[in-house]
């Protein structure tokens, strides 16, 4: 699925069941299940006014917050893994730094790091 079509429900660590997540194209009835106490991804407002690298920006630090939340960094990545972007970043970065330190990505101009 691609950047403008995803969603990410989780449950925290103060949840009946903390840990979980599921990514779903925009529009799923997960959306609505109340299995899930957090959501982020194209449902936010301001998703569709955002730059395409600021996109990706905005998907790894809604990452991060599920795994801040208490989801498994494993469970996280598999489930983003769904996303074409992210794959492609993770493949990217992946090459970035196994290759001698080499930055090979497209348009490294063009990253926006997110602030943690």
């Amino acid at each position: 699925m691609g950047i403008n079509e995803w969603i990410v429900v989780w449950t925290t660590r103060h949840d009946r069941s903390p840990g979980r997540i599921k990514i779903a194209r925009l529009g799923d009835d997960i959306y609505w299940s109340k299995e899930f106490s957090m959501v982020d991804g194209c449902c936010w407002v301001g998703w569709h006014h955002l730059k395409p690298v600021d996109k990706v920006a905005r998907l790894l630090f809604t990452m991060m917050n599920c795994i801040a939340d208490g989801v498994d960094v494993q469970d996280a990545h598999r489930e983003f893994m769904r996303i074409k972007e992210y794959r492609n970043y993770h493949w990217r970065s992946r090459v970035m730094l196994t290759r001698d330190n080499a930055v090979n990505l497209d348009r490294p101009e063009e990253i926006v790091w997110p602030s943690l």
